[in-house]
Parts: C-alpha cells; sequence; structure tokens
C-alpha cells in the first residue's frame, strides 16, 4: 500500500497567490489606463489655444479668453492632487 504524502504547503496556497497576482495585474492596468488618459489630457490642456495665442506676434489683449485657458489648466492641476 501506497501513503499518499501531504501536500506541499507552496501547492496549497498556489490559488490564492495566483488569484492576488491577477487582481494586481488588473488594479495596475487600471492605474496605467488612468495616468494615460491624464497625460493625453495634460498635453491637449498644454497646447495654447488659437484665441489666446496664435503666434508670438499675433495674441489677444482681452482676458477672458486668458483667464478661460487657465481656469482649465488650474482644474487638471487640482484633479491631479
Amino acid at each position: 500500500m501506497f501513503a499518499l504524502a501531504p501536500p506541499r504547503r507552496g501547492v496549497v496556497y498556489l490559488p490564492q497567490l495566483e488569484e492576488k497576482l491577477r487582481a494586481v495585474e488588473s488594479e495596475e492596468l487600471r492605474v496605467k489606463s488612468d495616468a494615460d488618459e491624464c497625460v493625453k489630457r495634460a498635453k491637449a490642456a498644454l497646447e495654447v489655444p488659437p484665441d489666446v495665442m496664435v503666434s508670438l506676434t499675433q495674441f489677444t489683449t482681452a482676458p477672458q479668453p486668458l483667464y478661460r485657458w487657465r481656469d482649465k489648466l488650474a482644474d487638471l492641476i487640482e484633479e491631479a492632487k
């Protein structure tokens, strides 16, 4: 008669470790996609709108377009905190 060997300790915990690894990987993917979205929004916000400045010699003297752009940047900074 053959006696069954007791299960190795690592084998018992393997399913829990695999589940934890999947959870961590999915969280990393979510964080990465959030970061990618944040970078895209930041790059888009840093482009100077044409109603503020077209070139170094063509720019607005009205404060409203500049304030709108500034407020948009400020909102993104606050969201990032």
